[in-house]
């Protein structure tokens, strides 16, 4: 994938979580809202495994990532 796909991706993915914490907390009857914000996991799963794909120094993407994690 292209860096501006996998962008566009984490964008998506983003919006999805966004939708899944305002269902959650805001709209809880709103079933569709939470099955939106299911597709937030697999989405940035895939993205990490995109840049882990895609780098050039695989120990410095680790040590950024875990960084980031905690």
């Amino acid at each position: 994938m292209k860096k501006g796909q996998v962008e566009y991706l984490k964008f998506c993915a983003f919006a999805s979580m966004v939708c899944d914490h305002v269902g959650a907390y805001l709209f809880p009857e709103i079933q569709v809202l939470r099955v939106l914000g299911r597709l937030a996991f697999p989405l940035f799963a895939f993205a990490l495994v995109q840049g882990f794909r895609n780098t050039s120094d695989f120990r410095r993407y680790s040590t950024r990532i875990l960084s980031l994690a905690l």
